[in-house]
């Protein structure tokens, strides 16, 4: 049997068994291997063939082609309650993408997932965006202290949650005693009630100690003191 060139035709969108006709109707024999996953590509048509379309091949020639599997599906995983990073990679290892969004949460702790948009357990194609809302912990303004008193401070910082709140004395001549004289979160800004603050109060002039030398004179000892509490 003589072998004559043929130019290929093209087997785009079209199911294995059309595309084995036309080509057995050019004379060419054709081979299915190696079917592929497509994001574009409709479960069953042809997404790819040994040989361009365009090109010629003898009659008698073998045409091997790739059929789709359609889109890829995963299953989603249960991100809740797990650490931001942790949840990502969990999505990503799913071939999922992902959005982070942030929320305000007096129970969920700061850093945890609190909520998905995708149902874990849900069969989904591959690179459906799944929404994760992330736990920011409970928030709180930090009030204005400075010229309040110690014990107006304690209790403002205990009502509005802070937790990690460390108060220092300190002496200082110009500030009566027990007033707040310096915060280390400035009022007005919005921060987790675990986030570790420092407030600084007036103990008062510095006490001065009077003993007396050898000779019955006097000498004055300052007292470099601060308290913690």
């Amino acid at each position: 049997m003589t072998k004559t060139a043929v130019k290929m035709p093209s087997s785009a969108c079209m199911n294995y068994g059309a595309a084995k006709g036309l080509q057995n109707k050019k004379g060419r024999r054709v081979i299915r291997k190696n079917n592929h996953y497509g994001m574009t590509v409709p479960k069953g048509e042809v997404i790819a063939q040994s040989t361009s379309a365009g090109k010629h091949l003898m009659t008698g020639d073998i045409v091997y082609v790739s059929i789709s599997m359609g889109v890829e599906q995963t299953n989603v995983p249960n991100v809740q309650y797990l650490e931001r990073q942790n949840a990502i990679s969990a999505l990503q290892s799913a071939k999922l993408n992902y959005t982070v969004k942030e929320e305000e949460s007096d129970t969920v702790r700061e850093g945890l997932v609190i909520q998905q948009s995708v149902e874990a357990g849900s069969i989904v194609d591959v690179k459906t965006n799944v929404i994760i809302t992330v736990s920011l912990g409970k928030l709180a303004d930090m009030p204005s202290l400075v010229g309040t008193t110690l014990n107006k401070a304690r209790s403002e910082m205990a009502a509005l949650g802070f937790e990690n709140v460390t108060y220092t004395g300190k002496y200082d001549a110009y500030t009566a005693e027990n007033v707040i004289m310096t915060q280390s979160v400035p009022a007005g800004r919005r921060i987790n009630v675990e986030e570790y603050i420092e407030i600084v109060y007036s103990m008062g002039k510095m006490p001065v100690n009077i003993t007396l030398d050898a000779n019955g004179g006097s000498v004055s000892t300052l007292m470099m003191m601060t308290r913690v509490s």
